[in-house]
């Protein structure tokens, strides 16, 4: 794609949807980014710009050490889950769970296994049961029937074609993601199914709304021609809207 293609959709992200906290003062959002096979120190900065420039606080950490990465996500609106298999000592573990099992999450591919010394994320915040991936090739992403309505999927009317892996979702017995024979939440509403080499049909993306009433998105998408793609970019702005609930939305 174009450098002018990419930005024409990357405009088309920001007149989608714009979200406001429910008082009406702009979101405090916090990405965690550590995909390298994925490249999200390409992708999430070019989000999190456009994000600045419809006038939220965006910061991007790449690990949970440093002090301000600490203070920012300790006080995040929501939070933005793009890395693979950080290794976390204690304090900034314990950090990490108490915002990351209370705020709006969004998770993104590697979410579902972001955090080695915390297998159970996956399954425990994210509701899925990571095991592994199918081979590389032609992906056809395809609408849940039931759940073609959901406000995530609003403005976006049918599936695609893309290239890629296929995450494995569900598992009958998870060894990666977390304990093993991890269960597939029930309460995830599937708003998207994938299928491609080695993988029949699984979800792909889906929402779910824990217990405490944290919402929570994940979609196993996310390589860069992903974010390029105007269906993925205004997936994530309906998700992002959705996640914080109370918020004004300009469609």
């Amino acid at each position: 794609m174009s450098k002018l293609s990419t930005t024409i959709a990357l405009v088309v992200l920001v007149s989608a949807t714009t979200c406001w906290a429910g008082d009406g003062k702009p979101l405090r959002i916090h990405m965690l980014s550590g995909s390298g096979e994925y490249k999200s120190a390409e992708s999430l900065p070019k989000w999190a710009e456009q994000l600045k420039k419809e006038g939220h606080t965006c910061t991007i950490a790449s690990g949970v050490e440093d002090d301000q990465d600490i203070a920012n996500l300790k006080r995040c609106d929501v939070l933005i889950v793009f890395c693979k298999r950080w290794k976390l000592n204690d304090e900034a573990l314990e950090t990490v769970k108490a915002v990351a099992t209370t705020r709006p999450i969004i998770g993104i591919r590697t979410a579902s296994h972001a955090f080695q010394t915390w297998l159970a994320f996956d399954n425990d915040v994210m509701g899925g049961t990571y095991s592994g991936h199918g081979g590389s090739g032609e992906v056809t992403v395809v609408l849940d029937d039931q759940n073609k309505k959901h406000p995530v999927l609003k403005g976006i009317d049918a599936g695609w074609k893309r290239q890629g892996k296929v995450y494995k979702n569900p598992a009958v017995a998870s060894g990666k993601s977390g304990s093993p024979k991890a269960p597939w939440k029930k309460d995830n509403v599937v708003l998207m199914h994938l299928s491609g080499k080695g993988v029949k049909s699984t979800p792909g993306t889906w929402v779910r709304q824990n217990a405490n009433g944290q919402r929570v998105f994940y979609t196993s998408m996310g390589y860069v021609h992903d974010f390029e793609d105007k269906r993925f970019q205004r997936l994530l702005a309906n998700a992002l809207a959705w996640c914080t609930e109370k918020v004004k939305v300009k469609q």
